[in-house]
């Protein structure tokens, strides 16, 4: 799979490939955790997405690695290379803030976006309990119909005449990390859902449509989502593939 294009037109535990769900029926809220490993004040943030997504089923969120802090030098600790980095997730990350967020904008670590339209400091728990509690459901939903012989098979079902972005998105469930310079020297950092490669796959025109994609190129050790997105940010759609 090719890594997305950096434009907006725009886990923990899953099941095995193969099977089906409709795990999106009852999703509320994705968060989007923007990050890195050379952030010292970011491994709180890290574990709060984790925490927040084993605890909370209905919540969909992923990790983007930002790559602006992999030339910062931190003294005689040096700089740490993130491996999960890469420009297009910080680009991803500035588009954001050329939209009508709200909450605290900016282009700063951690950040996490909720839903695509809501941003805040991504370890700032309290706040990010009163943003989930506000949601209700994401109001397109996406069913899995098959995901047998690399090929994955769905349906989206919402409003008519609504035009959004379908992205297919490559993640690993969770990796941990021994940090060997830089701000977090010393450390062993555990991180959530991050992501790999994310590849604008088609175009949802509203109603019931359903697609195929190949996923022949997933590595076994990863997993795949599914998000439905407007132009604009607003995420309509969201769910994990089997």
């Amino acid at each position: 799979m090719k890594t997305f294009a950096a434009i907006l037109v725009f886990t923990l535990t899953l099941p095995a490939i193969g099977s089906t769900h409709d795990e999106s029926k009852s999703t509320k809220a994705v968060i989007e955790l923007f990050t890195s490993q050379g952030c010292y004040s970011c491994p709180p943030a890290d574990e709060l997405l984790g925490a927040t997504l084993k605890s909370n089923k209905n919540i969909i969120g992923f990790e983007f690695h930002v790559d602006y802090w992999d030339q910062l030098v931190h003294g005689d600790d040096g700089s740490w290379q993130d491996p999960f980095s890469n420009p297009q997730h910080t680009a991803r990350q500035r588009l954001y803030n050329t939209l009508p967020l709200q909450g605290r904008r900016g282009v700063y670590t951690p950040q996490m976006i909720v839903n695509g339209n809501f941003a805040l400091v991504g370890s700032n728990s309290q706040q990010l309990r009163h943003q989930l509690e506000k949601q209700t459901k994401i109001p397109t939903q996406i069913y899995v119909l098959s995901a047998k012989n690399n090929n994955l098979a769905v349906k989206i079902n919402g409003e008519p005449n609504v035009r959004a972005n379908i992205w297919l998105i490559n993640f690993i469930p969770e990796i941990t990390t021994e940090i060997k310079s830089g701000e977090n020297k010393g450390a062993s950092m555990r991180n959530f859902n991050v992501v790999t490669a994310m590849q604008r796959v088609g175009l949802w025109n509203g109603g019931v449509e359903e697609f195929n994609w190949d996923i022949s190129d997933l590595p076994p050790e990863q997993r795949c989502a599914i998000l439905v997105q407007k132009p604009m940010g607003e995420i309509l759609g969201a769910s994990y593939c089997p």
